[in-house]
């Protein structure tokens, strides 16, 4: 027989690599939907927006929520507010920070964590900060919540509606979802957000 590998190939390969200003500003505007979605002053957002020039890398949803002008509903906003899980991994795979907390963690601190790459000034600054993580790190974090979002996945009744979360563990399920979301954009150029 066949004599077992010491590792596995990984599950998802890189496509290319992002340019790291371009990993930024998609980090930054994440993490500031999140911020509006949560009820934050939306006058600060839009500065913060206008600030870094990031306009062009949020989605038109992504801009209504910013925006605060009441064309996003409810649940949708909900939905944006765990875009903080998308910042937090882009800003740990561009080395802006030292760990990826766990998925349970709270996400208060991952608008602590956007606040201190706010207080940067540029994206600039923070190209210039950016120490991104290996490809090898890169695909095996993907990887793992690629795992995480198919057991998930496993524990969704079959008669439950398209894209519900399960009953065990939805705060979970949210965090790897955005989390996984990230990870293939940013291992998949041609992918949009």
């Amino acid at each position: 027989g066949a004599t077992p590998r010491a590792t596995f190939p990984p599950v998802l390969l890189p496509q290319g690599e992002r340019p790291v200003a371009e990993v930024i500003e998609r980090a930054l505007s994440l993490g500031l939907v999140a911020l509006a979605a949560e009820g934050f002053d939306p006058p600060l957002i839009q500065e913060e927006i206008v600030s870094f020039r990031l306009a062009n890398a949020m989605t038109p949803l992504e801009a209504a929520c910013a925006a605060a002008d009441g064309s996003v509903d409810l649940s949708t906003q909900a939905e944006l507010s765990w875009y903080v899980e998308g910042f937090r991994a882009l800003a740990w795979a561009l080395g802006l920070e030292l760990a990826l907390p766990p998925v349970d963690d709270e996400e208060s601190q991952g608008f602590t964590a956007l606040g201190r790459l706010l207080d940067e000034g540029s994206v600039e600054a923070l190209v210039s900060k950016a120490a991104p993580r290996t490809t090898e790190e890169l695909v095996a974090e993907a990887d793992l919540y690629r795992c995480y979002r198919a057991i998930y996945q496993e524990l969704i009744p079959p008669d439950a509606p398209r894209g519900a979360d399960p009953q065990e563990g939805s705060l979970g399920a949210q965090a790897v979802r955005n989390r996984a979301r990230a990870f293939d954009w940013l291992l998949d150029p041609t992918s949009a957000w």
